[in-house]
């Protein structure tokens, strides 16, 4: 559930408490928490970007160092969510899963 944050901080008030979505937050691009997938051999990542684009550039030109070696890489699942923390609170849940029913799950129902 999204709650907006009150336009108090603006107008000199309190500002909103943490774990709460800002204004700002609401304004701009959802994080996106991926999976990627191999093309090379049968392996995946997982992780979580603003802006997924300009990350899958990097992961599949080689500039990150955790996915150089099995480039080229192809997104195999999606996610969107409002702050960088529940992304990547959801990018730990599905490290979790260590390859399990729920990772197939995950990558298999598209």
């Amino acid at each position: 559930m999204v709650e907006r944050a009150s336009l108090a901080t603006a107008s000199g008030g309190v500002p909103p408490k943490a774990g709460k979505t800002g204004v700002f937050e609401i304004m701009n691009p959802m994080y996106k928490t991926y999976i990627l997938k191999s093309e090379k051999v049968d392996r995946y990542y997982i992780g979580h970007a603003k802006d997924l684009e300009a990350r899958m550039k990097r992961h599949n030109t080689c500039k990150a160092r955790s996915t150089k070696a099995y480039a080229p890489w192809k997104v195999v699942y999606c996610e969107e969510y409002l702050t960088k923390n529940e992304a990547y609170r959801r990018e730990k849940q599905i490290k979790s899963y260590k390859k399990g029913e729920a990772f197939n799950k995950l990558i298999t129902e598209r």
